[in-house]
């Protein structure tokens, strides 16, 4: 999915072309107007493009891709974002996953720092439901590669491979998350309670820059806060909300006296 990623198509776009056919590669654009869809049509003739007229988001953009993917008969889809740097084929190993274990549903590599250091953005995440808290996984730690699973409660939305069986029995991403942040964790969780493991591929990685659309640092954290308290509105009874509320409050008070410090 792109929205004015134009700067990084050739480390996304055109590096996935070395590992999959470019006839499988469905780019749903959010609206660009900083020259993507022109670099697509030049660079990428047969990358098929689904231009959107407008911004619809994280999960709105994916769910084109998705109920596309669906329609083509694919028995597994990968999401991927554009601000994605890929060095190694992540895809195969993740599919061979899927193929031999039916009970896993969701599955991505480990996601790394784009600075080009073996170092760990995302290794998955845990979901504490009565907190409303989703914390990565090994987030600084070093990346030490091994040819193993780790079961987690959710794959980062920037590299996620799903099963077919999963979109039929939960359906697409919740675009109320809107424009991004939790809908993955939203996503895995629905999927677990419909018996559908959520794991990482501990041999394969990408690297992932992030926070390229949200806004900045700032706008990025306020919209994680608001999507926490959509996901304990939807998912958590009335004691668990209370919890959440707390946590949730409480951590925004702390990163905006935070900023208040440095700032001063």
């Amino acid at each position: 999915m792109t929205w004015n990623s134009q700067p990084f198509l050739a480390d996304s776009i055109g590096r996935l072309q070395r590992f999959t056919s470019p006839g499988d590669i469905l780019v749903v654009d959010n609206g660009s107007i900083d020259g993507t869809l022109e670099t697509l049509a030049s660079d990428y003739p047969q990358v098929t493009v689904c231009r959107l007229p407008v911004n619809t988001g994280f999960s709105g953009g994916n769910n084109v891709g998705l109920r596309a993917a669906m329609a083509n008969g694919y028995d597994a889809v990968f999401l991927l974002n554009v601000d994605t740097i890929i060095e190694e084929d992540f895809i195969h190993p993740c599919l061979q996953v899927l193929e031999e274990h039916p009970d896993i549903g969701v599955i991505g590599p480990v996601v790394l720092e784009a600075d080009g250091e073996n170092v760990i953005q995302c290794e998955g995440g845990r979901i504490s439901s009565l907190r409303a808290s989703f914390p990565y996984r090994k987030r600084g730690q070093r990346f030490a590669r091994e040819d193993a699973i780790v079961d987690v409660g959710y794959v980062l939305g920037a590299a996620m491979l799903v099963r077919r069986e999963v979109i039929e029995r939960i359906g697409y991403l919740d675009e109320d998350y809107f424009p991004a942040y939790v809908e993955e964790v939203d996503y895995c969780y629905r999927a677990r309670v419909a018996g559908f493991r959520s794991v990482v591929h501990l041999g394969s990685a990408i690297r992932h820059i992030g926070e390229q659309s949200s806004g900045g640092h700032h706008k990025a954290n306020n919209r994680i806060a608001t999507h926490r308290f959509y996901f304990a509105i939807k998912h958590s009874g009335p004691i668990a909300f209370v919890a959440a509320s707390i946590g949730i409050v409480a951590r925004a008070v702390y990163w905006k006296c935070r900023d208040a410090l440095y700032n001063a």
